[in-house]
């Protein structure tokens, strides 16, 4: 499978997702990565919980876990800082 055009950068994703997936089997945890490019002729990656989105996902597919993600993230920061969702930090 390539996820990117650099075969070394390619390799190192493999990498990283193959050990994300094992590391959130083992512990219970879960995690959302996303790798998005600049560039056009570059394509996104997203795994879920160390599983990559299959090539033919849409950008759409792609983008409901990346929010998820971000929106999850921020409820825990929010708590953790003692705020409501509703608050804002001045």
């Amino acid at each position: 499978m390539s996820y990117h055009m650099d075969e070394e950068v390619n390799e190192a994703f493999i990498r990283l997702m193959d050990a994300l997936c094992m590391w959130e089997r083992n512990t219970g945890r879960a995690s959302t990565l996303a790798f998005i490019p600049w560039e056009k002729d570059e394509r996104m990656v997203v795994a879920v919980d160390g599983k990559p989105l299959p090539p033919e996902a849409s950008f759409r597919d792609m983008e409901i876990p990346v929010k998820l993600a971000i929106e999850r993230r921020r409820g825990l920061l929010y708590a953790e800082w003692g705020f409501k969702k509703e608050e804002k930090a001045a």
